[in-house]
């Protein structure tokens, strides 16, 4: 597992970090990763991996408050195992 998303997983991610929106390197350091890497993507697809900041008057990103628990949520869903695809039934000429 990578670094950032143990990171997420044990919590570590929570600490100092209050409940207001966060700045670029705060989000980074919350999840374990460098700042670029964040704006990178953003500039790349639009989005951080689902994430959209707002922008202040002095051109900086500020990322909503909730921001490292949405992208844990978005981790645990997708490494929960899939359930096994069913097959059709029915509709046959026997």
């Amino acid at each position: 597992m990578t670094q950032p998303l143990q990171a997420l997983r044990d919590g570590s991610h929570l600490a100092g970090v209050d409940s207001h929106p966060l700045t670029t390197p705060e989000l980074a350091k919350a999840i374990g990763m460098k700042p670029d890497s964040i704006r990178v993507r953003l500039c790349r697809t639009g989005s951080f991996y689902g994430l959209r900041p707002g922008k202040l008057p002095n051109g900086r990103l500020i990322w909503p408050a909730d921001s490292v628990e949405r992208l844990l949520a978005q981790v645990e869903k997708a490494s929960r195992p899939r359930p096994p695809k069913r097959k059709a039934q029915g509709g046959g000429d026997d």
